[in-house]
Formats: C-alpha cells, structure tokens, sequence
C-alpha cells in the first residue's frame, strides 16, 4: 500500500487535479469528505475524459458567458470552453462510487475485489473510515511475488 496519498475535496478545480494526475503522475485521487472520509476518486481517465468533451464543445455555447465573449470579440464556442473549465469541480467529475478495503485487509481480499470489480486500485480506509492508503494491482503483484519468494526489488 501507498500510505502517502494526496486527496481533494469535492470543490478542486479542473486545474488542480491536471496538476495532480497528469503533472505529478499519480493514477488516481481520493476524494474526501471535510472529515476525511472517501466520498469518490477521479482517475486521468476522468480528466482527460472531461478535458477531452470541454474540448470538443459539448453543453459550453451560449448562456452568459458566450454574451460576454462577444461583446468583448471572442467567440461563445471558446469564451464557453473557458467557462466550463473553470465551473467544473472533483465533485463534478469524479466516479462517486468508491471501492476500498480496511487497513485490516488481507492482500488477498484486495486481489480479490479488485478483481471481481475489475479495477486497478482501492482506496485504504483507516478503522475511523479516513483515506489511510492506496493499493494498485502493481503493489498486490510485487506482494505475491514476494511471498512465492522471488526478488522484487523495483519499487515506483
């Protein structure tokens, strides 16, 4: 398990979590709640999805703020993509459903959830239900490997 997660509350920006995912590598973020309990996780699926669909234009033509760029000679279509950037939040795009497991978890468990819901990662809840850690698929296959006896010595 990775203990030192970075998480966002549900008001991060679009550019905070690109900073995050794609600027700093990680795979995923927690999203918690004030009293540090998971509420969601946005992946750079998620990102690049969002980014990706703001890109392209959809639900950003009109409204005030496509008034205001043509008033000030900038198209709707861009001034409305600049808008969607800014209004859109972690709580907006995050997956609200959370898979994770009790520090008190086996590796095994883990394995096994992971692969029943076909996932790449869980969150790692402490007893009080705070974000304690992540574990990836890479992390449950270094511990297998691990305990079979082989020598695993690159760790991320």
């Amino acid at each position: 398990m990775t203990a030192e997660v970075t998480c966002v509350d549900e008001g991060a920006s679009l550019d905070d979590l690109r900073e995050l995912l794609l600027e700093r590598g990680l795979h995923c973020v927690p999203v918690v709640a004030p009293e540090g309990r998971p509420v969601g996780v946005v992946t750079q699926t998620d990102l690049l999805r969002t980014i990706s669909q703001i890109e392209e234009g959809e639900g950003t033509e009109g409204g005030a703020a496509g008034e205001a760029g043509a008033r000030l000679g900038v198209s709707p279509r861009s001034t409305g993509r600049m808008a969607a950037v800014r209004e859109r939040t972690a709580g907006d795009i995050m997956t609200a459903l959370v898979f994770a497991l009790p520090v008190t978890a086996s590796v095994e468990q883990a394995a096994a959830l992971m692969a029943y819901e076909g996932v790449e990662q869980l969150v790692v809840t402490s007893l009080d239900g705070e974000v304690a850690g992540l574990v990836r698929a890479l992390d449950v296959a270094r511990s297998c490997a691990r305990s079979a006896g082989y020598l695993v010595d690159r760790e991320e």
